[in-house]
């Protein structure tokens, strides 16, 4: 088996190279165009924001990224995918109250990080007048989070401390979509005391009683 670490920090030479040539896999690979992806939606926006844009941007010829990416859509789903899993972990506290309260810390930190601000609200907006960018902001942006609650409400139920009739997308909503909308609609600030009482309000709707 290969032990040998991956780099990361590629020179432009190796990763054009690898690009055309497939000979390297996985982050290491991806990581730099992405990252310049994300930089390229940050500043000019969505519209703006193309493959020729992002080879600028890096520094390459479009024709690589091509050879990885079929199109802007599949590059900006990527990158967004990419971003939003740094941020996504699966809590396992013991507690369905923890768990959900360090889930809730985590989405707001993103939803609240000056890229999630600039980007998300124009992809909302995308997604509301193509379903090809809906189905990319619900895979890539939503479905990550969806998965995660899943997974915390399936050990809430096994310890008992819910039933399994549990609607774990309403909780999603309830949760997710609170500090989306405040986020991002009426941009008011999410406090840890709000937090808190959201929580505590979702789960005295889901308790065993």
């Amino acid at each position: 088996m290969n032990t040998k670490p991956i780099r990361i920090d590629v020179s432009e030479r190796e990763l054009e190279h690898d690009l055309m040539y497939g000979r390297r896999r996985g982050a290491a690979l991806d990581q730099p165009v992405l990252d310049a992806a994300i930089e390229v939606l940050v500043d000019d926006g969505l519209a703006a924001t193309s493959i020729e844009a992002v080879a600028r941007r890096r520094g390459m010829g479009k024709t690589t990224i091509y050879r990885r990416f079929a199109n802007r859509e599949a590059l900006v789903a990527a990158a967004v995918a990419r971003y939003v899993g740094e941020h996504v972990t699966v809590p396992d506290t013991g507690s369905l109250r923890s768990d959900l309260a360090q889930m809730l810390d985590e989405a707001i930190v993103l939803l609240q990080s000056p890229k999630a601000m600039a980007v998300a609200p124009e992809l909302i907006a995308a997604a509301n007048r193509e379903q090809e960018w809906a189905s990319a902001l619900r895979t890539r942006f939503v479905q990550p989070y969806q998965d995660v609650l899943a997974e915390v409400i399936e050990r809430a139920v096994l310890r008992g401390e819910v039933g399994a009739d549990v609607d774990a997308e309403l909780v999603f909503d309830a949760l997710i979509g609170a500090i989306a909308y405040r986020s991002f609609v009426t941009r008011r600030p999410l406090s840890a005391g709000y937090a808190e009482s959201l929580v505590s309000m979702v789960l005295s709707g889901v308790a065993l009683r």
